[in-house]
This record gives structure tokens, sequence and C-alpha cells, in this order.
């Protein structure tokens, strides 16, 4: 009777185990996923700063280009506002660029609180997991323990099963003899207890 809730323990602690393991999983698997787009939203925010310098040494480039036409030779009026709308698209596609890269560090800050908050919950996860394995463990171990008393006690109670029919055994050997002597007629006691000693 004292077997069934152990069972019924064991069996539980290893739904347990397993029901943590699975979220652990869960947990590990929503890290990596984490980590990986962190990685990604790195690597774009990495094009975009070098698409921006790029961009701002072509822009710089340029303008050096028109300062210097400007002092060799007169502008025209047309020549002037096509410099200034290609300057000011050039304005404008920086501004731009800035802009990625400012949405894509904001991304990468709170994909950066969610990696941390991910693995604070795969380090929870992880520790509720050691410890349900060490629940069953001890679940083992208590079953283990238990069976070894049970059949420490079955064989002390077989060992006292066969001492105690030894000692009915040797009892009725006695009674048997006992009887014997005192069914024998009273001559051949005599005769007996004359010849020994």
């Amino acid at each position: 009777m004292a077997q069934a809730p152990i069972r019924l323990e064991l069996k539980a602690v290893r739904q347990l185990l397993l029901l943590r393991e699975r979220r652990n999983d869960q947990a590990r698997r929503a890290l990596s996923e984490t980590l990986r787009q962190i990685d990604l939203c790195q690597a774009q925010g990495q094009d975009a700063r070098v698409s921006l310098a790029a961009h701002r040494k072509a822009w710089m480039e340029l303008e050096q280009d028109i300062a210097t036409q400007s002092h060799n030779v007169q502008m025209k009026g047309f020549e002037f506002q096509r410099n200034r709308a290609r300057l000011d698209a050039m304005a404008d596609q920086a501004a731009r660029l800035q802009e990625r890269i400012n949405e894509t560090d904001k991304t990468l800050a709170t994909m950066q609180e969610n990696a941390a908050e991910a693995r604070h919950v795969f380090m929870k996860t992880e520790q509720r997991t050691h410890q349900a394995q060490d629940l069953l463990t001890g679940a083992k171990a208590t079953l283990a323990t238990e069976r070894s008393m049970r059949e420490e006690q079955e064989l002390e109670d077989l060992n006292m099963a066969r001492h105690n029919a030894t000692l009915c055994r040797e009892r009725s050997a006695q009674r048997k003899k006992l009887l014997s002597r005192l069914n024998t007629p009273a001559d051949e006691r005599q005769k007996r207890m004359s010849a020994s000693p």
C-alpha cells in the first residue's frame, strides 16, 4: 500500500521534468532566435553606416566639384539650380540614411532588452529543469530505498519463519520423544534408565 503514492509521485515528477524540459527547449529556441535577429539587425545597421559614410564622401566630393567649377567658370542660373538640386537630393538621402540608422539602433536596443529577458527566462527554466531532475533523482532514490527496506524486511521475515519452523520441528521432536517415553511400559523405562549411565 505504501508503494502506490511513491509510484504516483514518481510519475508526477517525470511529467514535471518533461514539461520543464519542453519549456527550457522553447526558451532556448526563443533566445537563439532573438540573438539571430540581433545579429541581422547589427549587420543592417553596419550596412547603413557604411552606406551613409560612402554617401557623405560622395556628397563632399560633389560639393568640392561644384565649388571648383564655380571658381573657374561663371555659372549660369540653370546650372546653379541643377547643382543646388543635386546637393539637396544628396542631403535628403543622407537624412534618410541617418534616420534608417537611428531606427536600426532603436530596434537593436529593443532586441537586446528582449534578448536579456529571453536569457533570464532561459536561465530560470534551466534552473527549474535541474530542480525537477533533482526531484526525480530523489524520488527514484526514495523508491529504491523503500524497495531495499521491503526486501530486507521480507528476508528478515523469511529468516524468522525458517527459525520458527526449525524451533517447531525441534519442539515436535522433543514432544514425540517425551510421549514415546511416557507411552512405553514401566519395565522398559526401568531397563532404559538402568542401562543409561
